[in-house]
């Protein structure tokens, strides 16, 4: 196999890529094929195959017993791949007794998320003593052993593939994947595929003083919309930009946390900088929320939140509410009066002191004819262009407008809560 240590530029790595047979299958589904690839070669139900993946485990510090048998799944309740390490029942009405469950969790596109994570944990049968791993890309920002996870590399599962190969080359000789393809031909072009991708973490780095001009998708002189792979480069940068702006809020002793309302309980507080970083439309995003209160509505308590987003060229001035179980038209009714309270204040506010035109203005069915954007009934929006030839921005400047917006809401929700209440019919509880 090709020796996987030697550094690489950014157009190497570009240029490996392009020219590599597994890469370019891979673009249709690129977490689903590296999950079906990794689950099928751990899944050869011959004696090479099977001391394949005896070896591979042994790579994890996993022994296998030699009297166990070992089988996976794909996709099974969530989970990306599942090997269940078992001895048969004695017959066909004993079940098989499940002596150890690997449970993998495979993110190529995706960035780590904790809270998904915890969840997934949390929920999966506790029946036959499960290992988490988390298999990744992108080295998560949060500590994963804390919550009983641990963690591979895309540039580790290279050597314990290449490891394990050779290992079971020496007591099986080398072996054919199906009737024709080699073995050590697939893996080789597999392995010299994921070393290749891991390596792009390397120079994904975010710093105050670099240019704001990356959100095409187009990043140290290289189109990663090409490769297909701008999703994960902007996902990434934008998570760097959202860190960037929390280490400012800590040194300001501003609480900053994420919202994760996945089962209906989270309970909104003051003075908290909720942060969030995702990739909608083909572009990333970041924002941050901040608490206003909750809008009385009949039997209903609705979440109020001012929001500022980042999104391509876009900086906007939003307003958000968490409708949980809420019906559409009661958000629609809501959101349609608290608006009015934020017309001067938020939507159109001179904070920043840039001259630029707001923008917004929109009409027709999309718009629902407010004068504003909007993302469903619970998420409107006006924006400013922040970004043009004449002028180019450094993340140091998005990080100053983030922070002179959060200021503003944090000092002034009270003013704002009141101008609400004046002009809204729907009031805060």
């Amino acid at each position: 196999m090709k020796n996987l240590d030697q550094k690489m530029t950014i157009q190497e790595i570009k240029d490996s890529l392009l020219s590599n047979a597994l890469f370019k299958i891979s673009l249709g589904s690129k977490e689903l094929f590296h999950s079906n690839f990794i689950q099928g070669i751990l899944d050869i139900n011959d004696a090479f195959g099977k001391e394949f993946t005896r070896a591979f485990l042994k790579n994890l510090g996993i022994e296998v017993n030699p009297d166990w048998q070992i089988r996976s799944n794909r996709e099974k309740g969530n989970i990306d791949i599942i090997l269940e390490l078992f001895q048969p029942g004695s017959s066909e009405s004993e079940e098989d007794t499940i002596f150890k469950t690997i449970v993998i969790e495979n993110k190529v596109k995706s960035l780590p998320d904790r809270e998904q994570l915890i969840r997934y944990k949390e929920n999966y049968p506790k029946k036959g003593k499960p290992t988490f791993y988390l298999l990744s890309l992108i080295e998560p920002n949060f500590d994963f052993k804390k919550i009983s996870w641990s963690h591979i590399s895309y540039s580790d599962l290279s050597v314990h593939i290449i490891k394990a190969y050779i290992s079971t080359c020496v007591s099986h000789g080398k072996t054919k994947f199906g009737f024709r393809i080699s073995f050590d031909d697939l893996l080789n072009e597999y392995c010299e595929f994921t070393e290749t991708l891991s390596r792009l973490g390397d120079y994904i780095k975010t710093i105050p003083e670099e240019p704001y001009n990356f959100y095409d998708g187009i990043y140290l002189g290289v189109d990663f919309k090409r490769i297909r792979i701008h999703d994960l480069i902007l996902k990434l940068k934008y998570q760097q930009i959202g860190g960037l702006i929390r280490e400012r809020l800590l040194t300001k002793k501003i609480k900053c946390e994420s919202i994760e309302d996945k089962k209906g309980k989270f309970v909104p507080e003051d003075n908290i900088v909720y942060l969030n970083s995702g990739f909608t439309r083909s572009h990333g995003l970041f924002d941050i929320k901040i608490f206003l209160g909750n809008i009385k509505f009949e039997e209903y308590l609705v979440p109020h939140f001012l929001v500022v987003q980042l999104q391509g060229s876009q900086l906007r001035y939003c307003s958000y509410l968490l409708k949980r179980k809420v019906p559409e038209t009661t958000v629609q009714v809501i959101h349609k009066e608290v608006i009015k309270g934020l017309s001067e204040n938020w939507f159109n506010n001179t904070i920043l002191g840039l001259e630029l035109d707001r923008k917004g203005e929109g009409s027709g069915k999309k718009n629902d004819k407010v004068g504003y954007c909007k993302f469903g009934n619970e998420f409107y929006f006006r924006y400013d262009i922040i970004t043009n030839k004449e002028q180019l921005l450094t993340i140091c400047d998005i990080l100053d407008y983030f922070e002179k917006l959060i200021d503003f809401i944090l000092t002034n929700r009270t003013e704002l809560k009141y101008s609400i209440n004046t002009l809204s019919l729907y009031k805060y509880e």
